[in-house]
């Protein structure tokens, strides 16, 4: 595509938008939008315009509103990564995979260890976004977030990545205070059995000889109404990294992890399912309180049973009953200083929902869970720790059509949350509408998240002096984030896709910590919130069945942004304002070979922050930093099943993403193995 071309691109996104913005001036907006499409049509020698169809460009993704949907009629913002694309990636963690979606913002800060965030609200903590494995929360129980390393899948395991960003707390609870990452793992096949094995081996120049190693084994398959899935995987990193604290240190990093699930089908509309997965990980622990760089060690698991009968009677397309439940563990250790051994977190939860239809327009799901919360640490309050904690939720979403061109669809969720014991509400609503080749959709939500048990209950005490060196407030309000959002989807020629959207986000609530030396440590609300405004573009051309482009563009801004306090999330320094992607991947039908390169930019970030208990000042400065990948995949003979692969990325500068000590600079890798598919 010529930069030209690429201009006359983005000008037709601008008169989109701004004929949403500007109501009074909407009709010649989407006139010369018009005018602007036919032209473009013209210069470039199109003549099926008419073919063009955004469902079938687009596809359909679950996780925008819990059932099945077309991207470009969802009620929110959803980017879809598919096998090639995963595949292809070269990456070597889901981390990585993540920085291929617009306002996804990944920080690798320490060997093992990631920060995701989304849309302006990386920081410190990484505990604003659910992630979800097959439907299965991810996150911890103690705190929100996600220790990635314990995720009991490799990133070739993975069929399909689906992020929605935006308010969702009415479709996944309090946590989906930011949006949803959605991991969907490769499932058996209709008939017979399915065996993936690959084993791996890399390199990284820049974290002084890292040397990585992985392999595993996926097997499944379905015999009569039976079907069955099993994997097992063992990696293991050797490094050393300069800690950032006068000496040298090898960090362990070895992960072991295990799945297996099973479905019954009673008949054609009835199923029965149960999956079970474990995962040991050892790696240093690093987070914004505990800065220790010594080995840790944690333990997860994850289990859970589900029914679903489909059009069990008149007006209901499914109706579904399931259990889960998850620990997570950490050993006792003898680290000075604050850490999260000798703790235990689980929780169980029970749901049901129903899926209705109301005639042609109208479709509806209704639903409640319950369950139990505990959490016993050696760093909560004795008279918090060990506590069995309730939760209740109940919910409704819905989207009715009118017309055919029209889709109206709102969600209200009700939480009583296990760590604050209080009810809170969290809405969304909106407006889409949608032809063949064009989709226009309006947004506005309000999500949460519930404190987490160190906000509310932590105690550390120091044991030489016995003073509290941190205190947790039990009367913290919930973080809230109210989100309104614009955008469009816009089909300008077969297989040719962009896709501009505005939102604005204001946060309330938000956590502030004490850490300044030899100062009562504790937590308090941000009385002042703040709000980020920003613009994604993102662009998709299918130049053939082999070969595809894509684009992405992100800005942010903070808009009067207040006196700066030690927030925990959304600091403005803390995130890159701008960012940008471009890749072509190269993956011909039943081809042998399978090829892409990218390129990326991110713009430079800083931090000045006292975090640590005991407490330390963290500085980093963070330039502009660019990325480039490339990935070969080949299959060795023509209908062998071994494939081959190999993977280069370098990051120019060579500096550290994160201010946390241990955090090594990304500088360049290569990887190579083998895989059977």
């Amino acid at each position: 595509m010529t930069p030209g071309t690429c201009d006359r691109l983005v000008g037709l996104g601008a008169a989109a938008l701004l004929a949403l913005a500007l109501p009074g001036e909407r009709a010649w907006a989407l006139e010369d939008a018009k005018q602007e499409v036919a032209e473009f049509v013209l210069s470039t020698g199109i003549t099926d315009i008419d073919e063009v169809d955004l469902d079938e460009l687009l596809g359909t993704t679950t996780t925008a509103s819990g059932r099945a949907e077309s991207v470009a009629t969802a009620p929110a913002t959803v980017t879809v990564l598919d096998a090639d694309v995963i595949r292809l990636s070269g990456a070597r963690s889901i981390p990585d995979l993540l920085r291929r979606i617009p306002g996804v913002q990944v920080i690798h800060n320490a060997p093992g260890n990631y920060l995701v965030a989304l849309r302006g609200t990386g920081g410190l903590q990484g505990n604003n976004v659910v992630v979800l494995l097959d439907g299965i929360p991810m996150n911890s129980p103690v705190d929100g977030a996600v220790d990635w390393s314990l995720v009991p899948v490799r990133v070739d395991e993975l069929e399909r990545v689906e992020v929605v960003r935006g308010a969702v707390s009415s479709i996944y609870g309090a946590d989906a205070y930011t949006g949803v990452i959605h991991l969907m793992s490769v499932r058996p096949p209709e008939s017979g059995m399915r065996v993936m094995a690959s084993a791996g081996f890399g390199l990284d120049g820049d974290l002084r000889s890292q040397i990585v190693g992985s392999a595993g084994v996926l097997g499944g398959g379905r015999v009569g109404d039976w079907s069955a899935a099993s994997s097992v995987e063992r990696n293991a990193t050797h490094s050393q990294y300069d800690s950032g604290m006068g000496d040298d240190f090898t960090p362990p990093l070895r992960r072991v992890a295990a799945r297996l699930s099973g479905n019954y089908a009673a008949s054609a509309r009835t199923s029965l399912g149960a999956w079970a997965d474990f995962s040991e990980s050892e790696h240093s622990q690093l987070d914004h309180l505990a800065l220790s760089v010594d080995e840790q060690r944690l333990w997860a698991f994850h289990g859970g049973m589900r029914f679903e009968t489909v059009e069990p009677a008149a007006g209901f397309r499914e109706v579904s009953a399931w259990v889960t439940s998850r620990s997570h563990k950490r050993p006792p250790n003898e680290i000075e200083g604050f850490h999260y051994g000798d703790s235990h977190a689980a929780d169980i939860e029970a749901g049901a929902e129903a899926q209705l239809r109301v005639g042609q327009k109208l479709d509806a799901a209704v639903g409640a869970t319950s369950g139990l919360e505990f959490a016993d640490a050696s760093y909560l309050h004795p008279g918090e720790s060990g506590k069995m904690r309730p939760l209740y939720a109940a919910y409704v979403n819905a989207s009715y059509a009118p017309g055919s061109a029209w889709v109206l669809a709102g969600a209200l969720r009700g939480d009583h949350t296990a760590r604050t014991q209080k009810l809170r509400f969290s809405w969304r609503a909106s407006a889409t509408w949608h032809v063949e080749r064009a989709s226009v959709r309006f947004t506005a939500a309000s999500s949460f998240r519930q404190p987490s048990y160190i906000e509310l209950a932590a105690r550390f005490i120091d044991p030489d002096t016995g003073l509290i060196l941190l205190e947790g407030a039990p009367d913290l309000k919930s973080p809230q984030l109210h989100s309104t959002e614009i955008a469009a989807i816009l089909a300008l020629a077969p297989g040719v896709t962009f896709r501009p959207t505005v939102f604005a986000d204001f946060i309330v609530n938000g956590m502030v910590e004490d850490l300044e030396p030899l100062v009562h440590k504790t937590f308090r609300n941000d009385e002042d919130g703040r709000s980020v405004i920003g613009i994604e573009l993102e662009l998709e051309w299918r130049i053939s069945d082999a070969t595809t482009l894509h684009a992405y563009g992100t800005h942010m801004q903070w808009v009067f942004p207040k006196p700066p306090v030690p927030l925990t999330i959304a600091v403005e320094d803390h995130n890159t304002k701008h960012k940008a992607w471009l890749a072509v991947r190269v993956a011909p039908p039943e081809g042998r070979v399978g090829a892409s390169a990218a390129v990326g930019y991110s713009a430079g970030r800083q931090y000045d922050v006292t975090a640590g208990i005991p407490p330390q000042q963290l500085e980093a400065d963070v330039p502009t930093m660019f990325r480039g990948e490339l990935t070969l995949d080949a299959r060795l003979g023509a209908q062998s099943p071994l494939w081959a692969w190999t993977s280069l990325d370098a990051t120019t500068p060579s500096v550290a993403e994160s201010p946390f000590p241990g955090a090594g600079a990304l500088g360049y890798a290569a990887s190579v193995g083998l895989a059977v598919r």
